[in-house]
């Protein structure tokens, strides 16, 4: 009938924030050669090629967007976005929709 399927994946702050995901590694005495931060975003698109489904992994778009201490895309005590996460989120996913000519 004409409509499309976009997998967007959200990644978890340790993810795309180099000082969280050294925190984590520390908080869950992980060792660093054992764990691979990209590994449920590399499996999902891995997936979506086996499906034909596109996906779009937001992790460098969140981190291109952090601007430091001032402007974050996560809240610093919580894994939710801040404004600046949902913006980036949003331009990424418009810019895919246009990009397939999924936006009239």
């Amino acid at each position: 009938r004409g409509q499309h399927l976009l997998v967007v994946y959200v990644p978890s702050r340790m993810e795309v924030d180099d000082r969280s995901w050294e925190l984590s590694q520390t908080l869950y005495a992980m060792d660093a050669d054992g764990w691979d931060r990209a590994l449920v975003a590399a499996r999902l698109e891995g997936v979506g090629r086996e499906l034909d489904v596109p996906v779009l992994d937001l992790t460098g778009a969140l981190r291109k967007a952090d601007r430091g201490w001032r402007t974050r895309p996560y809240f610093t005590y919580d894994g939710h976005w801040t404004s600046l996460g949902h913006e980036t989120a949003a331009r990424e996913i418009e810019t895919e929709l246009r990009a397939k000519r999924w936006l009239e």
